[in-house]
């Protein structure tokens, strides 16, 4: 992107090894109940009738949200 002075800001960044996102380690951490409700609340007042049946759906089923976009009725049972 930036020609030869790129090449030679790459292979810096390389050494110092600060061409890597940062990972957390800790893992996520699953909603207790009152968050849920809570969330649930927050997501019936949105303007779109969509996102609340993607949080139902995601809440009910585990899904994630890429499997929700590409769900179709084929693959409900």
């Amino acid at each position: 992107m930036l020609g030869d002075q790129g090449e030679i800001v790459r292979a810096q960044s390389r050494k110092q090894k600060q061409l890597k996102l940062n990972v957390p380690t800790t893992i996520g951490k699953a909603f207790d109940s009152r968050e849920t409700n809570a969330l649930s609340i927050q997501v019936g007042k949105s303007r779109s009738p969509h996102i609340y049946l993607a949080f139902m759906l995601a809440r009910n089923t585990g899904l994630r949200d890429t499997e929700i976009k590409t769900l179709t009725w084929e693959r409900v049972n």
